[in-house]
């Protein structure tokens, strides 16, 4: 048995995998209280990394350059990160990444044992229909976790500039809406988006109740705008930072979204949120007490889900969300607002609960059992 002293963890994935693999960032600190542990993390979701305050180094790199055209920009970023981890020494390394290409980051340092995704092998990580967020504590501890695990606590700097925006907003519920995101340097995941017209639908829906209707996203999202020109909202699309927003999520009293970065980052928010799933398993997703409802046309389409962890079904008509009408997000956004459907809605602070997530398909009856239900 060695002392565990200094961890490396090298994450850089997309937002919402970034926010599950904080499990294990608070698992190890908790298990490790005095080691010396480094991340490296991209750009991108390097201040949420770093508002962990679990962190001793945070290393950042490139993701621009790294999942670049360019072969030198790829060689450079790669070289940088080499210049600052050379010769290191860590008791354990964390590859939170099944692609070996991610292993050349830590390419030359030493280390007692590394740790990373492996897809085949008799017993991959992660497991297919396993809730992430405790696949990266199996991970780290190489062993099954039959225990309910939880992201940390993030300590976010208070604004006045965000306050305002705050102050500002009407004196009704506020239901945020995400319809952009499913967007990484990698690639740009379509297929997890509900279809933007529905989105454009729902807000005309929700218009006639007396709510607050806020959309937001990154400035890669402002392409969603043309399609809302007709409707009365307020738009923060683009006007954020990544902490910023999720310190604005703890204001809303709903948060509709599907698969992608958003709704990962909704999950430090007390509010019910509304996840609409198409072709990833919302079983991997989304964990039993986050207080998150899904949607999902699994349960009735054979090819759904279609994702694999790599790549997803050659499709060109995404059914699975298509199916989802907005005419029945509109009721289950309703009805987790604590109001019959033809009320008014009045205003209405948001009271954090517990319950387990519905996991619903188009026949309205349950799914059958998750695996999460034996591991929280």
């Amino acid at each position: 048995m060695y002392t565990m002293d200094k961890i490396l963890i090298v994450k850089i994935g997309a937002i919402g995998d970034v926010v599950m693999s904080l499990a294990m960032l608070h698992d190890l600190r908790h298990r490790y209280p005095f080691a010396h542990i480094t991340w490296v993390s991209g750009k991108t979701s390097s201040a949420l990394v770093q508002s962990t305050k679990l962190v001793d180094q945070l290393i950042e790199i490139d993701e621009a350059q790294l999942f670049g055209k360019s072969l030198w920009r790829r060689m450079g970023a790669l070289a940088k990160i080499w210049r600052t981890l050379s010769g290191r020494f860590f008791n354990l390394i964390l590859t939170a990444h099944s692609d070996p290409r991610y292993r050349w980051i830590s390419l030359f340092c030493r280390c007692t044992e590394h740790q990373y995704y492996k897809r085949r092998t008799q017993r991959p990580i992660p497991l297919p229909g396993r809730y992430h967020l405790h696949e990266y504590v199996r991970l780290s501890r190489d062993t099954e976790v039959p225990f309910a695990v939880s992201l940390p606590t993030l300590h976010i700097p208070s604004s006045s500039l965000r306050d305002a925006a705050i102050k500002a907003l009407p004196k009704k519920q506020n239901v945020i809406l995400c319809p952009g995101g499913a967007k990484n340097p990698l690639a740009d995941d379509t297929l997890r988006r509900w279809p933007i017209h529905h989105y454009a639908k729902l807000m005309e829906l929700l218009s006639h109740y007396p709510l607050n209707l806020i959309v937001t996203g990154a400035e890669s999202d402002r392409w969603v705008e043309p399609h809302f020109a007709h409707l009365q909202y307020i738009n923060w699309i683009g006007q954020w930072q990544l902490l910023d927003l999720i310190a604005l999520f703890q204001h809303a009293n709903l948060i509709i979204t599907h698969d992608s970065g958003p709704l990962h980052l909704a999950k430090f928010a007390s509010c019910p949120k509304l996840a609409l799933f198409g072709p990833t398993n919302p079983f991997e997703k989304v964990g039993a007490s986050e207080n998150i409802h899904v949607l999902w046309a699994g349960g009735k389409m054979a090819c759904c889900p279609c994702y694999d962890g790599k790549k997803y079904a050659k499709c060109l008509r995404n059914d699975c969300l298509e199916s989802i009408s907005p005419e029945e997000v509109k009721a289950q956004a309703l009805a987790l607002l604590h109001k019959p459907a033809l009320d008014p809605l009045p205003v209405l602070e948001c009271t954090p609960s517990s319950y387990i997530p519905v996991f619903e398909n188009r026949a309205r009856t349950p799914l059958a059992a998750s695996p999460l239900d034996n591991m929280e």
